[in-house]
């Protein structure tokens, strides 16, 4: 995942405090700086260190450390913006709009809230628990095996010839 442009004002060390941080990361994976205000192509790579080196602020962050689950760098003398790059896990849904992490959830989760509500009523949900795990089932299906279905290679014994000529004979 991939954070929005980050702003990062002058002399903060710390990048959780920053607008923005995201609440789902479960590490970062690179992080790039930038001179507020340019173009894309002006984002240079930081360096990832093991600690946060002592000395003294400069215009740039360009060091990072990822230690106690928070984001530290030496603090620039200019406000900077930063792109970080992490792996992040799904975001619970909050409200009613939220997104819900992946693509045909709500075939399950129809299901398994009506099986639920008519259970709250005192009524038989067993048929719409069957179509709930059904349609699980479905999900699982579709979102991690359809990624590893084979693709069609050419044969291991295919003929051998050259276009225009004609095939070789064995003796």
């Amino acid at each position: 995942m991939q954070t929005a442009i980050l702003s990062v004002p002058v002399g903060t060390t710390l990048l959780n405090s920053v607008a923005g941080y995201p609440n789902n990361m479960v590490r970062p994976i690179s992080m790039l700086e930038r001179d507020p205000g340019t173009g894309m192509n002006n984002f240079i790579d930081m360096i990832e260190t093991a600690f946060v080196p002592i000395m003294d602020p400069i215009d740039d962050l360009q060091f990072w450390t990822w230690m106690g689950e928070r984001i530290s760098f030496v603090g620039a003398t200019s406000s900077r913006e930063v792109l970080l790059r992490y792996e992040g896990t799904l975001i619970p849904p909050v409200t009613v709009n939220d997104p819900l992490g992946f693509l045909q959830a709500e075939n399950y989760l129809g299901p398994k809230t009506a099986a639920l509500a008519l259970k709250t009523i005192n009524k038989d949900g067993q048929a719409m628990d069957a179509r709930a795990e059904a349609e699980l089932y479905e999900l699982i299906k579709t979102n991690v095996v359809a990624d590893q279905r084979p693709t069609r290679r050419r044969g291991y014994r295919s003929r051998k010839e050259s276009f225009g000529s004609t095939p070789a004979k064995f003796v």
